[in-house]
């Protein structure tokens, strides 16, 4: 359901033939959230690798692929680098420690303290801003940016052209849906005898042995939706009922004295 620029990429690693159906509300894919992705490649240096260690570990690896991609596609991109700085003596003397230290858990060693006499020199001049003033900073050489739409109109491309039974249907809303079933016979469609999902697309019902969901800001309320066998009308209306009786319920519980009708 729908789609992101992350979940399109998996298809690419699919070697078993499965049959896909990509539903997008839209008239063209990723016009949601990944047309409004700020087109950088991150280094990794922020997340945790204790707190958050998957993200971490994809962050990394995923720069390294996405560079490689790039260049087996022509896509545009290109390996800018960036500067991290700070403006405040704390931020300068504990926040650039603490991030330098984080890359490097991270595995990110390429990364190095700048001063800020030295942010002015020439091989800092890709990434210097001279309307910022700061007092020193971290370079990080393999940030990049990279051409998002081009990005994903080559993913398309890749799953259009693999083994993969894929059909993109575009203006296709999904307005809800519903687990159903449970019998042995889905252990062996690979979804571990949970039960099929039956989704309401346009007025029409498509049987499924499983569903993914990418529909941005909207994701949770579709999972939800089909959790609870529900469209996303009724759910709304549901929602807004159940609002109303507390604001109603809240405002009986702020009557303070007894007043009986005679």
């Amino acid at each position: 359901i729908a789609r992101s620029l992350t979940h399109q990429s998996k298809h690419r690693s699919q070697s078993q033939p499965h049959e896909i159906l990509l539903l997008e509300k839209s008239t063209h894919i990723s016009t949601g959230i990944t047309s409004r992705n700020s087109q950088v490649i991150h280094a990794g240096i922020y997340y945790s690798p204790t707190v958050s260690p998957l993200k971490s570990i994809l962050c990394v690896g995923g720069k390294q692929l996405l560079y490689l991609y790039c260049r087996e596609r022509n896509i545009d991109h290109r390996n800018c680098g960036k500067l991290i700085v700070a403006t405040t003596p704390y931020q300068k003397e504990v926040g650039l420690p603490r991030l330098l230290e984080l890359g490097k858990l991270n595995g990110v060693d390429d990364l190095r303290l700048v001063s800020r006499e030295s942010i002015m020199e020439d091989r800092y001049s890709d990434v210097y801003e001279e309307n910022v003033h700061c007092l020193g900073g971290i370079y990080s050489p393999s940030t990049g940016i990279v051409d998002v739409h081009g990005f994903v109109t080559s993913l398309l491309a890749d799953v259009e052209e693999s083994n993969v039974d894929f059909t993109l249907a575009l203006n296709c809303a999904v307005e809800g849906g519903a687990v159903i079933g449970n019998d042995s016979d889905n252990h062996h469609h690979g979804n571990g005898g949970k039960g099929r999902v039956r989704l309401r697309v346009d007025g029409v019902e498509i049987d499924c042995e499983n569903v993914i969901v990418c529909a941005g800001l909207a994701s949770d309320k579709i999972a939800q939706s089909i959790l609870m066998g529900t469209t996303l009308r009724e759910m709304k209306e549901r929602q807004e009922q159940l609002l109303q009786q507390q604001q109603q319920n809240d405002a009986n519980d702020n009557i303070k004295n007894n007043n009986h009708p005679k």
